[in-house]
């Protein structure tokens, strides 16, 4: 008994239960505001934010929507300082993640607007 009760453990930690769809979206929220926060700050306040917005992103594993969302807010504060080669390649990174998100993905209706925005963006930026 004990046994299997450590193995259901142990197999719970490496493969923990997929997050639910409101915990993603709040999630992609949570990212979203961070990043229109941090184009109020300056450098460095900016950039603590992003990586705070990529810390909620790494407790949902490899999700393309929110790693594209922390993608853009650090592209958009590299774009905000001028740091334009910086800015172009997050933009990139940010339009491989949303474009690999399948199909019926729990945040589907932002995805759109994601990737017009990012498309838009790459262009006027790079």
């Amino acid at each position: 008994m004990r046994v299997c009760t450590a193995g259901a453990i142990l197999l719970l930690t490496w493969f923990p239960a997929p997050a639910s769809s409101q915990t993603v979206s709040d999630a992609g929220n949570k990212i979203a505001t961070l990043a229109l926060h941090a184009m109020f700050d300056d450098d460095q306040s900016a950039i603590a934010k992003c990586q705070e917005a990529r810390n909620v992103a790494v407790g949902f594993g490899r999700d393309p929507i929110l790693d594209g969302l922390v993608e853009r807010c650090f592209a958009m504060i590299d774009s905000k300082f001028r740091r334009q080669r910086s800015a172009c390649d997050h933009y990139r990174r940010a339009l491989q993640h949303l474009e690999s998100a399948p199909k019926g993905h729990r945040l589907s209706e932002a995805l759109d607007n994601a990737l017009y925005q990012t498309r838009n963006q790459l262009k006027e930026a790079c």
